[in-house]
């Protein structure tokens, strides 16, 4: 799909895919965008929040996957539980800021919503991470040209 003549909504969209389990080039995308001409800031911006809002939903799937049935596959106690979402809670927010990894990120915030990490301090990690990535995208491509 050609996310680019959509403008900044096929960008919005391009980075919200890509951090969906659907793999798609975010990064390919934005660069795209600088080469025709787009503003560098918005750019940035609008991948930053379709990314994180991709990343959002696969914490939502973990959320509302069926806890039942994964203890009885994965043969886990309601005690063992408890004790991993406590500990997620305590910490697992800062695991936000690797949802921007490739094949590792999309997965882990479904993991971390299935664990019903604090969504705030979580929204905050994925945001600050997929940030910073574009930032640094940005300024490889802008020194490398």
């Amino acid at each position: 799909m050609d996310y680019i003549s959509l403008g900044y909504i096929g960008i919005f969209l391009g980075a919200f895919i890509a951090s969906t389990l659907l793999p798609a080039p975010s990064e390919v995308i934005i660069v795209l965008a600088f080469q025709q001409g787009f503003d560098v800031y918005a750019v940035i911006l609008v991948a930053t929040v379709g990314n994180s809002l991709g990343s959002l939903t696969n914490y939502y799937l973990g959320y509302i996957s069926q806890s039942a049935k994964l203890f009885s596959k994965f043969k886990i106690n309601q005690k063992r539980f408890e004790y991993w979402t406590k500990k997620s809670n305590q910490y697992g927010y800062w695991l936000g800021f690797l949802a921007w990894l490739p094949f590792i990120g999309d997965p882990l915030m479904a993991i971390l919503g299935f664990l019903k990490v604090k969504i705030i301090p979580l929204s905050i990690t994925i945001t600050t991470g997929k940030l910073i990535r574009y930032i640094v995208v940005t300024l490889v491509y802008f020194q490398s040209i």
